[in-house]
């Protein structure tokens, strides 16, 4: 399928949208296969929500319980990688260039926030209340319920009459069955497509005047000679990391070194969002975007609702 994604509006520019076409259609498909929108991962917090489901019809209230290190797959609350998501989400973006820049040189900062956390912060099962003021009797009935066997008493393997094993044996079938969807030769050219319209060429034509008015911004400000803003940032991936057979590894670097390399960045990322506000630079990235976006979405509507459809069969409900 051939398809031309440059398209034109007369009357003026067309208005902002609020979110982008295309991350509306993957929201709805994340939805389906994370479960929990907080949990980079959702395979635990799908078992945690089928778990729930099946212990309210054993007669059980129970709180779909994510403990931190379940929350990204293995890595736990002192990971740099998910202290650094926790930063972006929870900072604007100035503050967030102002103390980490673009997050090349400064992760181990990040580091440090998130052992403190994974510190002061110990997790406290949410069922662990409802538990405790339970008569013994019913105690032993909730852990069977859950397990399989009271409490302590936990025999070897997996016992399938416990919500735990019988959900984690669902989801792990559920997960088989959506690595076979996204695996489909059917959905190959929808997939190859759909990463040319996630992002925007940094040379595209509809971003030329914004993009000068960009660089003379950065210019003024004490940046000179960067020609788009993914040159801006890819400066400062040059200086801490070099490109061994198209791989990029760090540098070897000095205390003062890879200090001055993070000031650095930060001066420049902070450069760098406020000129992209003052000239709108998003604005003009995001309309340009979200223009190609509908343009895909309409060339392909059958193709995402056909592999849509198939995500939530590979996910059918078969409760325990």
């Amino acid at each position: 399928m051939t398809l031309g994604l440059v398209g034109c509006s007369a009357g003026g520019p067309a208005p902002i949208p609020d979110d982008l076409p295309l991350e509306r259609e993957l929201a709805e498909i994340r939805a389906l296969t994370q479960g929990d929108a907080d949990a980079t991962d959702g395979t635990e917090s799908r078992v945690q929500d089928v778990i729930a489901g099946c212990m309210k019809q054993q007669g059980f209230d129970y709180t779909p319980a994510v403990p931190p290190d379940a929350v990204g797959g293995t890595s736990g609350p002192g990971d740099a990688g998910d202290a650094m998501v926790r930063a972006q989400e929870t900072l604007s973006p100035e503050e967030f260039a102002r103390q980490y820049g673009y997050g090349i040189t400064t992760s181990s900062a990040t580091q440090d926030d998130a052992n403190d956390d994974a510190s002061n912060d110990a997790w406290v099962d949410p069922n662990a209340a409802r538990v405790e003021a339970m008569s013994e009797e019913e105690r032993d009935a909730y852990w069977h319920a859950l397990n399989g066997w009271p409490e302590g008493d936990q025999g070897p393997g997996e016992n399938l009459e416990g919500c735990d094993a019988r959900a984690r044996q669902q989801v792990e079938t559920q997960n088989a069955a959506l690595e076979a969807v996204y695996a489909d030769p059917t959905y190959a050219e929808l997939t190859a497509a759909m990463v040319g319209v996630l992002t925007l060429d940094p040379d595209d034509s509809r971003l030329a005047t914004v993009t000068g008015e960009w660089s003379q911004c950065m210019a003024d400000s004490g940046f000179p000679d960067l020609a788009s803003t993914e040159e801006a940032q890819g400066s400062i991936t040059e200086l801490a990391y070099e490109d061994t057979d198209g791989l990029w590894s760090p540098r070897d670097l000095s205390p003062d070194e890879l200090g001055a390399i993070r000031e650095l960045e930060i001066a420049t990322a902070t450069a760098d969002h406020l000129c992209q506000e003052e000239v709108g630079y998003r604005e003009e990235y995001r309309r340009a975007l979200a223009d190609d976006q509908q343009q895909f979405l309409d060339a392909y509507r059958e193709d995402i609702d056909a592999f849509k459809d198939a995500v939530m069969l590979a996910l059918a409900d078969d409760a325990p």
